[in-house]
């Protein structure tokens, strides 16, 4: 009698056994895959709250600094717009700076201010800015995305800063600079939840 070799069959409690195993594996990674993207929400969700609480409070300042016009300091920091009795006058604009450049050290967060009309050169905006710059003149809504600063996860969130009264005190001799028009404030926000 000639025996067969063949594949070996599984007998049907082993069949069964192995159909469990891969409808648990299966529904573990779709749980799995699940969870992480409801946690990705969560951060991006997060994310946007904070960025969106950290500009209101800067729009805020800004303000309530322009409408005084300026703040006095002791100590001249990073820049002065006028010096006066051992006192450094300070702008909206440098305000937010040296508040950025403080906040970044610390590893919270970082503001940015751009124009496609500049008064300061240093404030040129990136190519991506420039683009959300003129998408702005005709659509003034905020944009946010997640991107991959020097390895680390930031994320940035733009909004259109419109021209008030009290900023062409010091913006007025721009070039088309008038009450109402856009400029670009940006926030980025560490993601300590990515690292």
């Amino acid at each position: 009698m000639a025996q067969r070799f063949g594949k070996p069959r599984l007998n049907l409690g082993a069949r069964f056994t192995l159909s469990i195993g891969l409808v648990i594996l299966a529904a573990s990674a779709f749980v799995f895959a699940s969870v992480y993207r409801l946690q990705e929400e969560q951060t991006l969700a997060h994310l946007d709250t904070q960025a969106r609480a950290l500009l209101t409070q800067m729009v805020v300042l800004r303000q309530w600094v322009a409408e005084y016009g300026g703040v006095w300091t002791m100590q001249p920091g990073d820049s002065f717009a006028e010096i006066s009795n051992g006192y450094y006058l300070k702008t909206p604009a440098m305000v937010t700076k040296e508040l950025s450049k403080r906040s970044d050290a610390l590893g919270y967060y970082r503001f940015h201010i751009t124009s496609l009309n500049l008064k300061n050169p240093d404030n040129a905006p990136t190519e991506a800015e420039r683009e959300a710059l003129i998408r702005f003149e005709n659509h003034p809504s905020p944009l946010s995305e997640l991107e991959t600063v020097d390895g680390a996860q930031m994320y940035r969130y733009m909004i259109p800063l419109e021209t008030a009264q009290s900023c062409l005190r010091c913006h007025g001799d721009q070039r088309g600079r008038r009450r109402g028009r856009a400029r670009r404030l940006r926030c980025r926000v560490r993601d300590s939840h990515r690292r």
